[in-house]
């Protein structure tokens, strides 16, 4: 690191950050110096990584990303650098790609606001499309918001007025859902209403509430209505801008898609095979179900009894294993108390990985730790 960056550099204390480790073989990256490294461990070198902004979705074929700009959703090339508008009447208010304003009531901003984070987007599979939105809050009724102490270090208070929806209010966030083929530039448009903002987290995309199907045909989404008293799973034909509701949910009282509100959504798309994997309380208890997405027919339940599942963790594709935490499965133990568990989904045995008279987290990857297991009140030295 010394020799590539030209900077001196304490052993005992390295100036690194944003470190993760990968295996077989080690490597390390890291942040330094305003630049990302990797460190290989079988060759004993240390090489600059190319980093791109953290504002672009790159497509999974590596070649092309998709960015924000002036409102509107932009592509780059990353082979010749060109750059080009894939949509062109996006306006205040009525971004494409954007989260609603009422998302962060405590960033200090002046309107408009530029509409600079990462796109709320997926890319399709094959990199041809991209599924998005577009926000409209235009007749949101502003809300007066007040920095006493601003961050800038002034004295005087700052006072700005974002859009935001309160209970009762006529109009609330709305989202065009679409699908922009990128080498046409055309717009599909799914023949569906658009779709109304529930939720802490804003927007179908953050909550984990849309995928694609593994042939990038179709695009799906779950639609939550007003009050979040119905949910329905929906079937977008990219083609010929059809849609199919697959299947609905609906209660007297409120839908959750998991147990955190303030969290993504637990569902768990297999799209090759055509299977959701959706989460539901309609029993009373939280557990996971099988649905066929070329039919919308339960296929039959995953888990089930008078306990819940907390959060899914991962899948085995080739086993058809889900790993997920549960809890309250053992009379008389704290309910609190999280297991570790793995289950077929096609039979619905399950089987019990960490469990005791005590609290399991699982750090997934992706996460901003790498994966491990913390176990509080027990001893895992021996582990």
């Amino acid at each position: 690191l010394i020799e590539l960056s030209g900077q001196q550099i304490d052993g005992n204390d390295l100036p690194i950050s944003e470190v993760s480790v990968s295996l077989s073989p080690v490597g390390i990256e890291f942040d330094a110096f305003e630049k990302r490294w990797r460190f290989h461990s079988d060759q004993g070198i240390c090489e600059e990584l190319s980093v791109n902004p953290p504002d672009w979705l790159i497509s999974p074929d590596g070649q092309k990303a998709v960015f924000s700009r002036d409102y509107n959703l932009w592509i780059k090339d990353l082979g010749n650098n060109e750059e080009y508008a894939l949509t062109t009447d996006g306006e205040y208010h009525n971004a494409y790609g954007a989260i609603p304003e009422r998302a962060d009531l405590v960033s200090e901003f002046a309107p408009p606001v530029p509409y600079s984070q990462l796109p709320q987007a997926l890319w399709s599979p094959d990199s041809k499309k991209l599924f998005t939105m577009q926000i409209d809050e235009r007749q949101v009724t502003p809300i007066p918001v007040t920095a006493y102490v601003p961050s800038d270090g002034s004295v005087r208070p700052q006072f700005w007025q974002p859009r935001y929806a309160l209970p009762g209010d006529k109009h609330i966030v709305e989202y065009r859902m679409l699908v922009l083929d990128i080498e046409s530039r055309n717009t599909i448009n799914p023949n569906y209403p658009k779709v109304l903002d529930t939720g802490v987290i804003p927007g179908p995309f953050l909550r984990k509430r849309t995928w694609w199907s593994s042939n990038s045909k179709v695009a799906y989404f779950v639609d939550m209505s007003r009050y979040e008293k119905q949910a329905q799973v929906v079937a977008f034909d990219t083609q010929s801008g059809a849609t199919n509701v697959l299947f609905k949910e609906s209660a007297e009282t409120f839908i959750d898609l998991n147990l955190m509100n303030e969290e993504p959504c637990t569902l768990f798309p297999l799209p090759d095979s055509e299977e959701l994997i959706w989460f539901s309380e309609r029993t009373g208890w939280a557990h996971l179900y099988l649905y066929d997405l070329t039919t919308g027919k339960l296929k039959h339940p995953i888990t089930e009894g008078q306990w819940l599942v907390r959060e899914v963790v991962g899948f085995d594709v080739d086993r058809r294993e889900l790993y997920f935490q549960a809890a309250g499965r053992v009379a008389e133990r704290d309910p609190y108390y999280r297991e570790v568990c793995r289950v077929n989904i096609d039979s619905g045995k399950v089987h019990t990985l960490a469990s005791s008279d005590h609290d399991y987290i699982i750090h997934k990857p992706g996460t901003l730790t790498p994966f491990f297991a913390a176990v509080f009140g027990r001893d895992t030295t021996g582990a």
